[in-house]
């Protein structure tokens, strides 16, 4: 869980373990951070001006088991994303698809209208205008298609029902968050208070 803040004033906190971070801070915070860490893991601490470190290993636990919810809703979020990606690539190939059969509709009615204002009662002409009333006929009947009409609807329904799972998972990764800051806030405190926070320069 990353958040970043460009207010350098602001108190903050990085959680950095191997190559994960958990952070609510700036960027120059996360540098702070990785430059404590001997690899075994640091909690940086700003608070009021001052910065801190953690190395309780029992502390970073705790404080990296309390954003465990919003690291899972986000997987989730995410997987949903993918699945919203990939139903909307087909919708547009369908789009797509459709987008061609009305702009061919629209030629072959300019072709018809043309041919028709031309007259001609040869056989030739007469055939012509058959030709193309055919052919956008044809090209009537594939934009109406029951399948691809279906595959659209049922494609639709398919991201509706994606889109209230997001909303239902956007509302749980809402509260985790509020949760879990609360929480993050107080293993702070109690770092502060206990001096398991140690201070450092700067």
């Amino acid at each position: 869980m990353i958040h970043l803040s460009h207010d350098p004033s602001r108190d903050a906190y990085v959680l950095v373990q191997g190559d994960e971070s958990t952070m609510n801070g700036s960027t120059e915070d996360l540098h702070r951070a990785r430059a404590l860490d001997d690899g075994k893991g640091v909690l940086f601490v700003r608070r009021a001006g001052k910065s801190y470190v953690v190395r309780d290993a029992a502390t970073l636990s705790r404080f990296k088991a309390v954003y465990a919810e919003t690291s899972r809703l986000g997987e989730a979020q995410g997987k949903l994303g993918e699945q919203q990606g990939a139903l909307g690539e087909r919708q547009g190939r369908i789009g797509g698809r459709m987008g061609e059969i009305g702009s061919r509709l629209g030629e072959l009615a300019v072709r018809e209208a043309q041919l028709s204002l031309a007259g001609g009662d040869s056989a030739a002409a007469r055939k012509a205008i058959e030709d193309a009333h055919r052919a956008t006929e044809k090209a009537r009947a594939e934009m109406e298609d029951p399948a691809m009409r279906s595959e659209m609807a049922e494609l639709a329904r398919q991201q509706e029902a994606l889109g209230q799972q997001q909303a239902v998972l956007g509302k749980q990764q809402a509260a985790a968050s509020a949760r879990a800051q609360r929480e993050a806030e107080s293993i702070i405190r109690q770092s502060l208070q206990s001096g398991l926070a140690q201070p450092i320069d700067g």
